[in-house]
């Protein structure tokens, strides 16, 4: 691993299946990568930096007018690694903590927006957002510095880049060298195994060296699959490449001066260099809140509660986010307007490991305030390089069924003869899934690719011991989706 990349690695946000409900948009190939940088505001905003395809793509595939808050209602996850690697694939991942930690993010400001594809257009790619750091979910996330040169790099000087492709943890692309530049974008290439794919548009070009970010990453180039590289990485043949192109962080620089050094000595921020190095920045108070109860029993509960933020959208709506471990829920009333005004829309947004709904339950609201529930689980299980982790192991005690997807049903259970049957759900779009039988002692003992979503999938374990025994399926973004014991008479 690079020297600092543990820094970068906490910089690094995977957005998880961003506005699923929004046109043509696959909530399979949904995740995305993004990264914090630096900012020298005096609120609670922090900048976020992507590619313009990626914030159209937020948009309904539609060029968003800037500035605009962009709706997400979605999970981030931080800090998302793998659990281990193999010999075969060494340096491919960021290894480290395989739990991600996850939040719920309702919305983010769009302050800069360029995409002009190619043939047609120049092929500047790259967004600027805030985003309230309040609703980032590490105690202490990183921020990027960054260099506005538009100077050619040297042939022998490296870089790296840290992205989510595929939906998979923390990929490391190393040993990146320059190849070609044209003025907003540069590209450069590497060798096996540090490639990279589709879901790590975002991702940083960090200088080895300064640890300096210079680059987003845009666009693979040349793409080859995982078994023409022959690297034992758990994928669906998904498409890699040594070929990386990054647009240059100084296409943004306007915007940068402009929104994240917004009421900042902007001369001396420039003539000190500061905004080149990168730091870790505390967010620890706000971490605390998802490890407190709450409950609400009336629209004062929220307002008044130390555990919510209220940000102002641009459209003159109040926003008011509340984090919680667990939050019960009562009957009450939401107020047509913000409390305090008399025609202030309210949105109120309540983000919990659990949301415990009292009997009876209802609230009113009318006119263009209303309430977002959302569960969360705050530490999400990566998955390895392996199919299974060592550490997934079946138990008699275990649960029977355990998993965080509705509609897949298994059958029968307890199986006579090992013949087992496994519904999968139906889907908006086509979804593929592969799973995992282990035993008791963690082993693998049948894998199941290439699972579709709406069918039925059989699998034989006649030849297996009789006992206990655990199937995990994973989603096309590498995630677990569902995990049963299963036993066999």
């Amino acid at each position: 691993m690079p020297a600092g990349s543990d820094l970068v690695s906490k910089s690094v946000i995977y957005m998880r299946g961003i506005n699923p409900d929004l046109p043509n948009r696959d909530p399979a190939s949904a995740g995305t990568t993004a990264f914090l940088i630096r900012t020298f505001r005096d609120d609670n905003f922090v900048c976020l930096c992507m590619t313009g395809h990626q914030a159209k793509s937020f948009n309904g595939e539609q060029t968003p007018a800037v500035p605009k808050d962009i709706e997400v209602k979605n999970f981030i996850t931080m800090n998302y690694k793998a659990k281990d690697v193999v010999s075969s694939i060494d340096g491919e991942h960021c290894v480290g903590p395989h739990e991600g930690v996850s939040s719920y993010l309702s919305e983010m400001r769009l302050v800069a927006y360029f995409n002009d594809p190619l043939p047609e257009g120049t092929d500047d790619d790259a967004a600027l957002f805030l985003i309230d750091k309040r609703k980032l979910p590490l105690a202490n996330f990183g921020a990027l510095g960054y260099e506005f040169s538009k100077a050619t790099p040297s042939a022998t000087q490296k870089y790296f880049s840290i992205g989510h492709p595929w939906g998979y943890p923390q990929r490391l692309s190393n040993n990146l060298l320059y190849d070609v530049d044209v003025y907003n974008w540069i590209d450069f290439n590497t060798q096996k195994p540090y490639v990279s794919g589709h879901g790590a548009s975002g991702a940083p070009l960090v200088h080895s060296g300064t640890l300096s970010a210079e680059g987003i990453m845009a666009a693979v180039c040349n793409g080859v699959t995982i078994d023409e590289m022959s690297i034992e990485f758990r994928t669906l043949n998904y498409m890699y490449s040594t070929e990386m192109r990054f647009t240059r962080m100084s296409l943004l620089e306007s915007a940068i001066k402009e929104h994240c050094w917004k009421n900042a000595n902007k001369a001396q921020i420039l003539s000190s260099g500061i905004y080149k190095q990168s730091v870790e920045v505390s967010n620890a108070n706000t971490a605390l809140l998802r490890n407190t109860n709450q409950s609400i029993s009336s629209a004062a509960d929220i307002s008044g509660s130390s555990a919510a933020f209220t940000e102002d959208a641009l459209n003159g709506k109040k926003v008011t986010q509340l984090t919680a471990n667990n939050c019960t829920m009562g009957s009450f009333i939401l107020p047509v307007a913000y409390p305090g005004t008399t025609a202030t829309p309210w949105w109120v947004v309540v983000s919990a490991n659990q949301v415990n709904v009292n009997a009876g339950f209802s609230y009113t609201a009318s006119g263009t305030s209303g309430l977002d529930l959302t569960t969360i689980e705050t530490y999400t299980r990566s998955a390895s390089s392996r199919l299974a982790d060592a550490e997934d192991t079946a138990s008699a005690s275990s649960d029977a069924n355990s998993g965080v997807a509705s509609g897949f049903k298994l059958y029968p259970n307890p199986s006579p003869d090992g013949i087992v049957s496994l519904e999968l759900p139906a889907a908006t779009w086509p979804m593929v899934y592969r799973g995992a039988v282990l035993s008791i002692d963690g082993k693998v003992v049948q894998q199941l690719d290439d699972m579709q979503s709406g069918t039925k999938a059989s699998f034989n374990l006649s030849q297996q011991p009789r006992g206990v025994y655990l199937l995990n399926v994973y989603g096309s973004d590498g995630m677990k989706v569902f995990t049963t014991k299963i036993t066999l008479q």
